[in-house]
């Protein structure tokens, strides 16, 4: 379920052949830089427009 509160929803980049690159690449990463990535595009999603202009 998509959650209405959403500013902007983010996606993955899929491939024709299904394969989603960005997200392997996210997998490959610690958890620690993974989890760092994930906070900054919650911070997109939910508190679009992000500063002054």
């Amino acid at each position: 379920m998509i959650d209405k509160s959403k500013k902007i929803l983010a996606n993955f980049y899929n491939l024709d052949s299904g394969r989603e690159p960005v997200r392997e690449w996210l997998l490959g990463l610690d958890r620690a830089d993974r989890r760092t990535i994930g906070k900054d595009i919650q911070k997109v999603e939910f508190g679009w427009p992000i500063g002054m202009p």
